[in-house]
């Protein structure tokens, strides 16, 4: 009787290492959260005056706030792309990222999240 009883616990050990090994090495999966929404993004920021605005010539970093004719730069906490992805989709998870990582298009961002597209 302790014969099998050592052998199944071997066994159910041995799966259980094995499960959290596959678990562990298994690769995130994000979906696709959808483009940005910056003119809400920067009046959350700055208020209501404010409206996004592209210095065309520097391609997907030439985003800004623009506010009372002054322009405000996508840096600093709480001011960047990512975090106008988590603001607009209201997710911790959601990510910013270039499509195709093309930095001369300024229209190529989009927000990404892990796991499941919440509907």
């Amino acid at each position: 009787m302790n014969k099998i009883v050592d052998a199944l616990k071997r066994t159910a050990y041995t799966g259980l290492v094995a499960g959290s090994l596959i678990l562990a090495t298994s690769p995130a999966k994000s979906a696709e959260l959808g483009g940005l929404n910056l003119d809400g993004f920067c009046r959350s920021v700055y208020g209501s005056n404010a409206r996004s605005y592209l210095i065309r010539n520097l391609g997907a970093s030439g985003w800004r706030c623009l506010v009372n004719n002054r322009l405000y730069e996508f840096t600093g906490p709480g001011k960047d792309m990512h975090a106008a992805c988590k603001w607009q989709y209201r997710r911790q998870d959601a990510m910013a990222q270039l499509y195709n990582n093309n930095w001369s298009d300024a229209y190529a961002w989009r927000c990404y999240g892990q796991g499941r597209l919440i509907r």
